[in-house]
């Protein structure tokens, strides 16, 4: 069927925009037989009546994606087969006009890598950040307390262990309990002055009786430094 300026009614839907009024009745009318398909890859195809304003815009058996649809409607108009909608949240069956947008195949497929890239950055930046959450909370305390020993033995200070588990005698194979629970991992003398290192991982908590140790020092003026790691130590001897 030719229009009045000779050119096939394809090419005058292709190229006419209609006026708003137009564009409210094509938005009420066209809806097709009301026949829809969903296709493998997440997609919906509505079926048009032959009749339809936007079947040019149509396939085989006059079925068309419903998001190039629904964006023909608000835009009052046939999209041209270079003109690519592009869903913004990537949901392919959520086909509302604000989530939709009208790009060129170059715009969309640089948009698309853009995308894809910046959610690859997202989940690399997770993955890593659950790495180091897994090597903090793995740390053990031994391991810290044998790299703050060594420091100090670097710094000529005097450090000695504090038994908080008791003694086994051999001979008798007795086993004598600790008289004082809570009691810290480390002594040092710092300054001409004891203080007290309790040594933690980063996740690490006090026990009560800890915690109860620690606020007798307070009361009687004794330092009693919580650390978990050998960094926090080194900036708490540096400014003494």
């Amino acid at each position: 069927m030719l229009c009045r300026n000779g050119k096939c009614t394809h090419c005058c839907r292709l190229g006419h925009i209609v006026s708003e009024e137009t564009k409210e009745k094509l938005s009420k009318s066209n809806r097709g037989k009301g026949e829809t398909h969903r296709c493998k890859n997440g997609y919906i195809l509505v079926r048009l009546e032959r009749k339809s304003f936007f079947s040019p815009m149509a396939k085989v058996g006059l079925w068309v994606t419903e998001h190039r649809l629904v964006m023909a409607k608000h835009l009052g108009r046939c999209l041209h087969s270079w003109e690519i909608v592009h869903h913004k949240n990537h949901i392919r069956d959520d086909n509302r006009i604000e989530n939709l947008q009208l790009v060129q195949e170059m715009q969309h497929n640089q948009t698309t890598i853009i995308e894809r890239k910046l959610e690859d950055l997202e989940m690399r930046n997770k993955a890593l950040q659950d790495a180091l959450d897994i090597i903090h909370s793995k740390e053990k305390e031994q391991d810290i307390q044998k790299a703050i020993i060594d420091y100090l033995h670097l710094r000529h200070i005097f450090v000695y262990k504090v038994s908080n588990v008791g003694i086994y005698k051999a001979k008798s194979g007795q086993w004598i309990p600790a008289q004082t629970k809570g009691l810290p991992d480390l002594g040092i003398h710092l300054n001409g002055k004891v203080t007290y290192l309790e040594i933690k991982t980063p996740n690490g908590k006090l026990s009560k009786y800890q915690q109860a140790f620690k606020e007798q020092c307070d009361r009687d003026g004794i330092d009693y430094w919580v650390i978990s790691s050998f960094e926090e130590l080194q900036n708490l001897v540096e400014r003494r």
